[in-house]
């Protein structure tokens, strides 16, 4: 994963950048429900990406939300009851 590239695209999308910068993918722990709910709007309206529904999944407790577009597999991940959040970048 090209480091300079990627925080060029977080740049562009307002993400902040403060998360682990793994071999294959970018994670970041969010803060909380609101802070999933700002990433989940950034991503929802931003024109280049593609919610991919067979990636996907929402259920009463938990939502994985994977977005795509022709260099990145973007996911969005709420587990509820624990609430922990997660947004994570990977290469396609």
């Amino acid at each position: 994963m090209n480091k300079e590239k990627l925080f060029s695209f977080l740049d562009d999308l307002g993400i902040d950048k403060t998360g682990k910068l793994e071999k294959e993918r970018y994670v970041l722990e969010l803060e909380d429900s609101d802070e999933y709910s700002r990433y989940y709007t950034i991503l929802d309206h931003t024109d280049d990406l593609d919610l991919n529904d067979t990636s996907s999944m929402s259920e009463e407790f938990a939502t994985v939300l994977t977005y795509t577009n022709d260099e990145y597999k973007i996911k969005l991940n709420a587990n509820f009851n624990d609430d922990y959040y997660t947004f994570t970048v990977e290469d396609l």
